[in-house]
């Protein structure tokens, strides 16, 4: 399995979780407004800021620079923007896999993928409901290409 990018659903998965915060914000900075006016507004023209840089720059950024390989029994992790992590694990050194489902992540259909070593655990999300699937086989060795 060569070098693989995460689910298409990702960077929606991402939008709808920083929405939903913002969200939850607006409800804070408005009972802000009704004790601190100047100051929730300056709070609000920072929130707006950072938040259209999440959705417009930072998410698609990162959905570009993270990847995934299973090649010669080695996990390899690639993600990050600014400071990259390059994650290589030995099939062998890992002692299980545990699929996780957030319910957000139900609602696109995708998993977190967790793998679980002797002295760190690494997490792939969110993946595909049958690529983590197909992943969890692989490396538990039960694998059959069909």
């Amino acid at each position: 399995m060569g070098k693989k990018k995460l689910s298409k659903k990702t960077i929606l998965l991402w939008r709808w979780r920083i929405t939903l915060s913002a969200i939850l914000i607006s409800f804070l900075l408005g009972a802000l407004y009704f004790f601190f006016p100047h100051l929730a507004i300056v709070f609000v023209i920072i929130f707006c800021t950072a938040y259209t840089f999440l959705i417009l720059v930072y998410f698609p950024l990162l959905y570009k620079n993270s990847y995934y390989s299973i090649i010669d029994n080695y996990i390899t992790i690639e993600k990050g923007i600014i400071l990259k992590r390059f994650i290589k694990i030995s099939i062998s050194k890992i002692q299980y896999v545990e699929i996780v489902t957030y319910p957000l992540q139900r609602l696109f259909k995708l998993n977190t993928l967790v793998l679980h070593t002797a002295g760190s655990q690494q997490i792939i999300s969110p993946l595909d409901t049958i690529e983590s699937i197909k992943i969890k086989q692989i490396i538990e060795g039960t694998y059959e290409k069909t």
